[in-house]
């Protein structure tokens, strides 16, 4: 089950990505790069990061894996949404995530990412 803090960085990659596509399609591109600069930075770095480390290291394994799957895909759609951007970058970092059946041979062909509602 899925904590607090989870669910936090969840509701903020979809804050960003609903930031980010409605800014790109208005052609505002100072305001998609500053919503993407915010997840990565203020949220995904700075906080979610560093909160959990005690799980990381900690000793339960269904916590640790749910953590694990949360993280993977705030990378690979935070990822995905700076692509527009910085293509070359993301593209490289795309193919250093670990394989899944989701990671395909290019993140030019993934689709972007959708806000959850």
């Amino acid at each position: 089950m899925a904590s607090f803090t989870d669910k936090w960085i969840l509701h903020k990659l979809n804050k960003a990505i609903t930031k980010s596509t409605a800014s790109l399609e208005s052609y505002n591109f100072g305001e998609a790069a500053t919503a993407m600069y915010d997840f990565w930075l203020k949220h995904l770095c700075d906080v979610y990061l560093e909160v959990i480390k005690p799980i990381m290291y900690g000793a339960d394994c269904i916590e640790k894996e749910t953590t694990k799957s949360i993280l993977y895909k705030c990378l690979s759609d935070g990822l995905k949404l700076l692509h527009p951007i910085i293509p070359f970058i993301t593209e490289e970092l795309y193919h250093r995530l670990p394989n899944t059946p989701e990671t395909l041979k290019s993140i030019c062909i993934t689709k972007y990412p959708i806000a959850n509602p």
